[in-house]
């Protein structure tokens, strides 16, 4: 996985954006607007994978970041609880600083392979989705048998990073039954390698 897709994973975390050296502010205030759950489990891999990509990179993407992240019974619990608003602040906040500090939106330009997932892949995605919604800021137990996976694919593709340079990306997406696509940011080799069965 790339280091700038890692960003992803250290807001979930709750890590502070990155900073350093940037050649101009960005002036536009990107807006990621809003997915249905409907939409959700009727787009295709490469659609959802194309939203979370976009939106993860946006001053209100918290909410399709986090439908595309976690199981929607995950979520449920986030906002039964009412810790979900606070969560998805955070984590807009977060990305808005990181936004401001870049010189470039990262945008993907092509999508350049599509392999499917094997069954232990899907197994490891599943303990990784357990795994996730586990950790903070969510800290929601979550039990694998609940997880139906129906699918998954490995995406690669050509981006243009922060910098607006040209990169590559590698993603894993994999569809739960009843539920949607759900945005894994780790190729399929990481996430067996640290999902494996025991």
């Amino acid at each position: 996985m790339k280091k700038m897709i890692a960003a992803l994973s250290a807001v979930i975390l709750a890590a502070v954006p990155m900073t350093g050296c940037k050649k101009e502010r960005i002036n536009e205030k990107p807006t990621a607007g809003s997915v249905s759950d409907d939409e959700r489990a009727e787009e295709s891999c490469e659609e959802a994978y194309k939203r979370m990509f976009a939106a993860n990179f946006s001053y209100d993407g918290g909410k399709i970041c986090y439908g595309y992240m976690l199981p929607n019974i995950v979520v449920g619990e986030l906002q039964r609880s009412g810790r979900y608003d606070e969560v998805i602040r955070i984590f807009n906040d977060s990305q808005r600083v990181y936004v401001q500090n870049i010189s470039h939106i990262p945008e993907i330009t092509e999508i350049t392979g599509k392999t499917e997932l094997t069954d232990a892949q899907l197994e490891a995605a599943q303990k990784y989705l357990v795994a996730r919604s586990a950790e903070g800021p969510v800290y929601v137990g979550l039990d694998a048998a609940g997880i139906k996976m129906a699918e998954g694919y490995e995406l690669r593709s050509s981006i243009t990073d922060q910098n607006g340079n040209p990169d590559t990306d590698v993603e894993c997406v994999v569809y739960i039954e009843n539920d949607g696509w759900k945005i894994i940011p780790m190729s399929a080799e990481k996430l067996e390698a640290n999902y494996h069965s025991a």
